[in-house]
């Protein structure tokens, strides 16, 4: 049986791009552009993941320290606003999947395994912004959902370099392939 791909680009919103630095943004970017528009190219579906809250930030817990964290900065990643929008270079197009988060990972609470199941999905091609937060999160999701997993290098960014060098070196290869943009277009062309 051969692998059913989906592209899952997560958190490339402009709010959550403005905490990376200049370099590492253009740079995560244009990886995740080449990644795009070859998925646009070659006809793999593509699910765009983005975090969103209420005005007020009502689904998020005291309890929760990384999001409480995230709402004690006002009115970041709300609904309708611009800073909660994807990045004009990473927007979704028509026919492609768009799917709101409240949590860390693409899947807690979402329709992201409703569309993927749909899809017959086997295999997820990830990249996002962090690394350590919905990358993590979600390959660890579907890894113990058995999907086959790469995550591509140049499309995924972290603020931490040291989290970012151990996830992709030491942590992912036990669970996912770790591949350039460039390796990845290669192996599917």
């Amino acid at each position: 049986m051969s692998s059913i791909p989906v592209l899952v680009l997560c958190d490339f919103q402009n709010d959550i791009m403005g905490f990376v630095p200049p370099e590492k943004k253009e740079s995560v970017i244009k990886g995740a552009s080449k990644l795009l528009s070859f998925a646009r190219e070659k006809k793999i579906p593509v699910v765009h993941v983005g975090v969103r809250f209420r005005k007020g930030h009502p689904e998020v817990s005291k309890r929760n320290k990384f999001l409480s964290l995230v709402s004690s900065r006002g009115s970041i990643l709300v609904e309708g606003t611009p800073g909660s929008e994807q990045v004009a270079e990473l927007k979704p197009i028509e026919g492609e999947f768009s799917v709101t988060k409240r949590r860390v990972g693409a899947q807690f609470n979402t329709d992201l395994t409703t569309i993927l199941s749909a899809l017959n999905a086997t295999h997820l091609i990830l990249g996002g912004v962090s690394t350590s937060g919905v990358i993590l999160s979600t390959v660890r999701w579907a890894a113990d959902a058995d999907y086959e997993i790469t995550v591509v290098r140049e499309a995924v960014t972290d603020g931490d370099d040291v989290a970012h060098q151990a996830l992709l070196e030491h942590i992912f290869p036990s669970q996912a392939n770790v591949v350039s943009v460039d390796d990845l277009i290669k192996s599917m062309s």
